[in-house]
Parts: structure tokens; sequence; C-alpha cells
């Protein structure tokens, strides 16, 4: 079974930088609620694609502002 978000066709893996305490404090304020690690299935196959649609959002919220 494929895990589903409120916001279709965004999912996480949990690297170690996905399970950073500001990365989970920016996907609760920017999803409101997301899967914990406990949940995630380990190593899925299928979830390696969507990393891109992942790292594309992110790579877009960071560059729109002034750092």
């Amino acid at each position: 079974m494929l895990i589903q978000f409120h916001h279709a066709g965004r999912r996480y893996g949990w690297a170690p930088a996905h399970g950073a305490k500001t990365t989970i404090r920016f996907l609760e304020i920017q999803i409101g609620s997301f899967l914990t690690k406990e949940l995630w299935p380990v190593k899925g196959p299928d979830l390696n694609p969507l990393d891109f649609c992942v790292w594309g959002f992110m790579e877009e919220q960071l560059t729109s502002r002034n750092v």
C-alpha cells in the first residue's frame, strides 16, 4: 500500500535530513499532517522517483526567499 498525504504526490523518505527537527517542523507547517517514520514503509522501491518532487518543492520554497 502506498502512503498518501493530503497533497497527492508528495511523499517523504526518512534519510537523516528528512528526520531533522527543522525539516519535521517545516513539513508540519506546509502540509499539516504527515507520516512519522514508524508508519513509513521500509525500503519502498517505488518511492525513490518521488524524491524529485520533494526536492523540487523544497528548492522552490527555499529559493523564493532572501537568505
